[in-house]
């Protein structure tokens, strides 16, 4: 699996996407943190995290459409800094004590679509630097690159929170994507451009809809998997803060490193689906 990392392209896709991950995680810390201090209401914690998943509620539609029409690589670079921007520019109204719930609202929503964006064009970019036959390992490092990073940016992020403020924590998760940015805009790609016929962008969510009716099992999983991530995550992100800060009276250091035994748990998960896929067969390890 780790001769992957061999593909030079591939190897600063990965370093660029754990990074930025890290700085997500950063992100996650910081924002809660910030919004249980200044509201103490878990109801405006989770109205945060609902704007944050609106995006990719949205863009499911499009995305894959906007994906195939565009060079990957610099779409993946341009997606980093337009977070960078959206989260130094939080930062600046922060540090110049001009912080509103409005413009975290705002905020949280652009940074929740420039991610929605991203990762799925990480994967798909994933299908142009590898065969086939290592498709799927490359997915499961950049799988586990998800997971490490959680772990990373959410451990040293509450420690950040905890000592030097939330400010401090959300500027390294602005040049962590500034890091990520470089990192991608250097790996050598030339994009082999495929004609095909031009449709508009309802033909396209059109045919996606088509393929779904015959395939309902994709839509069945798809479906799932949302309902799933929304539940596991909604419970996480509301009630992990709650707990540290209400019961164990463990503060933003406390949140940050159960949110990165999270992150360890699902990065077992990540080494051993591939075991259990390997014995057990796709369908039944589901």
């Amino acid at each position: 699996m780790l001769s992957i990392l061999k593909n030079r392209t591939f190897l600063l896709l990965f370093l660029g996407n754990t990074i930025s991950l890290i700085g997500f995680g950063f992100n996650l810390v910081g924002v809660s943190w910030l919004v249980l201090e200044v509201t103490g209401s878990e109801l405006a914690l989770g109205k945060i995290m609902a704007m944050a998943t609106v995006p990719g509620v949205v863009l499911a539609l499009f995305a894959g459409i906007i994906i195939d029409k565009v060079n990957r690589k610099w779409l993946l670079v341009v997606l980093d800094l337009f977070r960078m921007v959206v989260v130094g520019t939080f930062v600046i109204l922060l540090v110049q004590d001009r912080f509103s719930m409005n413009a975290l609202f705002i905020t949280v929503l652009l940074m929740g679509t420039g991610s929605s964006l991203f990762w799925p064009t990480a994967q798909a970019f994933v299908q142009e630097l590898v065969s086939a036959k290592d498709y799927f390992h490359a997915n499961a490092l950049l799988s586990a690159s998800y997971q490490a990073g959680s772990i990373l940016g959410a451990g040293i992020g509450g420690v950040v929170v905890h000592f030097y403020g939330v400010p401090t924590a959300l500027a390294f998760n602005a040049l962590t994507h500034l890091i990520s940015a470089l990192l991608i805009s250097a790996a050598p790609f030339t994009r082999q451009v495929v004609h095909h016929e031009v449709e508009s962008i309802w033909q396209s969510v059109s045919k996606g809809f088509i393929y779904f009716k015959e395939k309902v099992g994709v839509l069945i999983l798809g479906f799932t998997t949302i309902l799933a991530d929304v539940a596991i995550w909604g419970a996480l992100s509301v009630l992990t803060i709650t707990i540290s800060k209400e019961v164990f009276l463990a503060g933003s250091l406390g949140y940050g490193l159960m949110e990165g035994f999270y992150g360890v748990g699902a990065l077992i998960s990540t080494v051993a689906v591939g075991y259990m896929t390997r014995f057990l067969g796709r369908g039944r390890a589901l």
